[in-house]
């Protein structure tokens, strides 16, 4: 296996290849995903991961991989538009499989109390502050509330000129934080995507607000 195709599999999109040649063909899809694979390794040589863990992750598993095929394919001849539903129905069609996972995980009795007492602690690893500027307000048995006033993807994004695609990895946490309800429920009202001053996280306990 390729080096660049180590890294799809691991990545947000580990689709693609697949999805590529049932959309245009063995030839034409096959030659889009080895120039995105030879793209996404330039890039990934290339970017600055801040010295961080986990932005390095961020980028190799789900922005660059996401953004060199975009590229690519608008290179190839495919049209922009084209281009973005067909990469983001690949990462989103990922993500609904995580969702269904923690969509089983709530169906713990204890499920709320478990995601207060882990939620910081992922965020503190996982989005760091030097990427993510998170801003906590609230930890309870009622409500997790924080705000993210800086964010990687939206930089990143930004960067390789398709700011355009932010706002679909916004829509992942929808996907995945969406299918805990009753037990938890998501609620964002802001992005910086969108063009607000930050993101808001809201997770109401169900057993508080009905």
């Amino acid at each position: 296996m390729t080096e660049y195709g180590r890294v799809f599999n691991k990545s947000i999109i580990s689709d693609v290849y697949t999805e590529f040649c049932h959309k245009y063909g063995k030839e034409k899809g096959g030659r889009i995903y080895v120039q995105a694979g030879e793209r996404l390794l330039t890039m990934i040589s290339s970017v600055d991961d801040r010295g961080n863990t986990a932005i390095r992750q961020h980028l190799n598993q789900n922005l660059l991989p996401m953004i060199s095929c975009y590229q690519v394919m608008q290179e190839n001849g495919v049209p922009k538009d084209e281009a973005r539903t067909f990469i983001v129905g690949v990462m989103h069609a990922h993500v609904q499989k995580a969702g269904r996972i923690f969509q089983r995980l709530s169906r713990l009795p204890f499920f709320y109390s478990l995601f207060c007492a882990l939620c910081q602690k992922v965020m503190d690893r996982n989005y760091p502050n030097i990427g993510w500027d998170v801003h906590w307000l609230q930890k309870d048995e009622e409500k997790i509330a924080f705000d993210c006033r800086a964010c990687v993807y939206r930089d990143t994004t930004a960067l390789f000129g398709c700011p355009e695609l932010c706002q679909h990895f916004c829509e992942n946490d929808v996907l995945v934080y969406g299918t805990l309800r009753p037990k938890v429920s998501f609620i964002r009202t802001k992005t910086l995507a969108a063009g607000d001053d930050y993101c808001d996280f809201r997770f109401l306990n169900g057993k508080k607000y009905q």
